[in-house]
């Protein structure tokens, strides 16, 4: 009923209509008919037909009876909780799973199941059609693996034994470490750290589980124990230090094995004998290594005899009949080794020095006694500097007088006059040198003269230009740091390329003088020539006049390198300076004016003058009457039909009668 609503808008319905196509019931007239069965599956319409005084009102609808379903479920399954989860599929496919550790899609993941039985529902379809089954998959858990802790050895041990839990399982190395069965060989792995890998599988399950450990083989102790001499006299001396340190002596001569103490004479005197050391580091591993020690006789040492040198000598070097490998002891020794000696660092006076050869039991000496003689100190005085174009000039500052003066540049060694022009630009090295008379001993010392370079003064400029224009200037020099240019017409600058102008005309000296960094300094100049644009003018003998009219021109233009170019507005033309004459300027009907130019080009520019010419024409009388005859009396008209542009006129009628009205 909930299913069907009757709306009989406004008058009852009288009666029903049912028809169930299919149906062991195929009709019925009631409004909600029950009772109806369709035993086979299939797609079946129904079709309802109510009717009111209005008349009748048809509706259908098809549905599906579903048939029985078969449901196939899969067999019950056994797993290790760490497979990958995997698809569990049923028949038909399609359906929803539940229960521990599947997903509604059918997948199955053991880790997010308990160990154990696990049973899984599988439902598919719905409403009265649906179908349930159920499996069982067991989640059973991985074995406890033990590899055991950590182990070190030393890499002379030839095998560790490895006790992995539970037994039965199998090792393997991961980085390369070399094992036989449950045994470790550090000789075949070598030195460092080996992680093992222990794999064991439980035969019940079929589960397998690993578990790692770690295996340090340590290297023998590095024992270094030079060969070592000792001279053949009586005593105790120690043996040379071993490293590591630590570790114990043992061999012929050898009082005691902790301390090294070795006695020469105990160990039979002068020869050859071995001694062997010992030594555990921390990591438990024992290496040995053996050295020889040697026992000689005292050497026999003669350091030469004494010397005197002059304490600006310089360093000096002993040459002693003394065998190598010895120290030389004392002050004013800065080679130790090689017995060099050097005055400057003990100063005058007398000076023992000691030659030292051996150690220990076999360290022998000799002395000898080094007198240094002192010079006044000799100074060359300050550096000096000057310019290339300087004059020559003397070395000063230097004391005592009466030394040598030398290098480049000195053209007299007793003055020290230097010549800046021999030496030239750069630093030279100028050396002054002293011999004092009673020793003969001598020192020099050292100046810098630095002649700075004379700057290159040079510039470009047009050789002619013109007023009120900017020169083009082109500063060519070289070496300068300050500029001074004096343009001759009261103006100068600093600037390094300034830019000028002149007011003007006429030549004018441009001077310019460089200065360097160092105030060495040179000054050049050159001319340069300013004219003006033209200025043109001309002069008629005539302004106007009647024909014909000849006029002449005189000109009176001013300018520099003019070219001339007349029109004399006639059709004549000229590119003369004064233009031949005179010139025809014929009449017209009325005044008729003449534009004259005079065009005048140079370098500065163009310029033009203009004028004008009046030409009048000549007067023509011309005059028109009314009637030619008639009867008297008689009135005639005149008509002035006069050309040439008259300004009077005189009429006489013949009949004794004269006019001057131009009508």
């Amino acid at each position: 009923n909930s299913n069907l609503t009757y709306v009989s808008n406004g008058d009852s319905i009288t009666s029903y209509l049912w028809q169930f196509q299919g149906a062991d019931l195929t009709s019925s007239s009631a409004p909600f008919p029950t009772g109806i069965n369709y035993d086979t599956p299939g797609n079946y319409i129904v079709t309802l037909t109510a009717e009111n005084g209005c008349g009748p009102t048809t509706v259908a609808d098809t549905f599906e009876v579903q048939g029985a379903i078969q449901l196939t479920m899969p067999p019950d399954d056994e797993v290790c909780v760490s497979e990958a989860p995997f698809a569990i599929t049923a028949n038909p496919s399609g359906g929803t799973w539940s229960g521990a550790g599947v997903f509604p899609n059918g997948l199955f993941d053991p880790a997010q199941a308990p160990p154990g039985p696990n049973q899984l529902l599988y439902s598919y379809g719905v409403g009265a059609c649906e179908v349930q089954g159920n499996m069982t998959v067991v989640v059973n858990p991985l074995p406890i693996v033990n590899a055991g802790p950590n182990q070190s050895a030393c890499i002379s041990q030839t095998a560790i034994q490895l006790n992995g839990t539970p037994a039965g399982g199998a090792w393997q190395a991961v980085n390369g470490g070399a094992i036989n069965g449950d045994q470790f060989l550090p000789p075949a792995s070598g030195e460092g750290t080996f992680q093992l890998l222990y794999d064991y599988s439980d035969p019940t399950t079929g589960c397998a589980n690993v578990d790692s450990s770690l295996v340090q083989v340590n290297p023998l102790p590095v024992l270094t124990v030079p060969d070592t001499t000792y001279c053949n006299t009586p005593g105790t001396v120690f043996l040379p230090a071993a490293t590591p340190a630590g570790g114990t002596w043992a061999g012929p001569g050898v009082l005691n094995p902790n301390t090294g103490a070795w006695d020469p004479e105990s160990a039979g005197g002068v020869g050859s004998y071995p001694v062997d050391y010992t030594l555990t580091d921390a990591n438990g591993c024992t290496n040995s290594t053996n050295t020889s020690v040697t026992v000689v006789p005292l050497p026999n040492i003669n350091a030469g005899p004494d010397v005197a040198i002059c304490l600006d000598d310089g360093v000096f070097q002993f040459t002693g009949n003394v065998p190598g490998g010895g120290l030389w002891i004392g002050s004013g020794i800065v080679d130790s080794q090689q017995g060099l000696f050097d005055p400057d660092v003990t100063g005058p006076g007398i000076h023992p020095v000691i030659y030292r050869y051996g150690a220990g039991s076999c360290t022998v000496k000799d002395t000898l006694l080094v007198e240094v003689i002192d010079v006044t100190n000799t100074t060359a005085g300050p550096n000096q500097s000057a310019c290339q174009s300087d004059l020559p000039f003397l070395m000063s500052g230097s004391t005592p007088a009466g030394g040598v003066w030398s290098g480049t540049g000195i053209v007299d060694p007793q003055t020290g006059l230097f010549d800046p022009a021999v030496a030239l630009d750069g630093t030279h090295v100028i050396n002054y040198t002293y011999t004092d008379p009673m020793s003969g001993c001598s020192r020099t010392d050292q100046k810098l003269v630095v002649i700075h370079p004379t700057p290159v003064a040079a510039f470009d400029l047009p050789v002619q230009g013109c007023t009120g224009q900017t020169l083009n200037i082109a500063n060519n020099s070289q070496g300068g740091a300050v500029y001074q240019w004096n343009f001759g017409d009261g103006s100068t600058s600093q600037q390094p390329t300034p830019a000028h102008s002149y007011a003007d005309t006429g030549t004018y000296l441009v001077s310019l003088s460089v200065e360097s960094a160092f105030g060495c300094t040179q000054t050049t100049e050159n001319e340069v020539f300013i004219a003006a644009a033209p200025d043109p003018d001309f002069e008629p003998d005539l302004d106007d006049g009647c024909p014909d009219l000849f006029i002449n021109f005189t000109d009176l233009s001013a300018g520099f390198q003019t070219e001339y170019f007349w029109d004399f507005g006639n059709g004549q033309t000229s590119t003369e300076a004064q233009p031949g004459g005179p010139f025809l300027y014929p009449p017209g009907l009325v005044d008729t004016t003449y534009l004259v130019s005079l065009q005048l080009t140079n370098y500065c520019g163009t310029r033009f003058h203009t004028d004008t010419i009046t030409v009048h024409p000549l007067p023509v009388a011309d005059f028109g009457i009314t009637l030619d005859t008639g009867c008297a009396p008689v009135l005639i008209g005149f008509n002035n039909v006069s050309i040439g542009s008259p300004d009077y006129f005189l009429w006489d009628f013949g009949n004794g009668q004269t006019s001057t009205d131009s009508l």
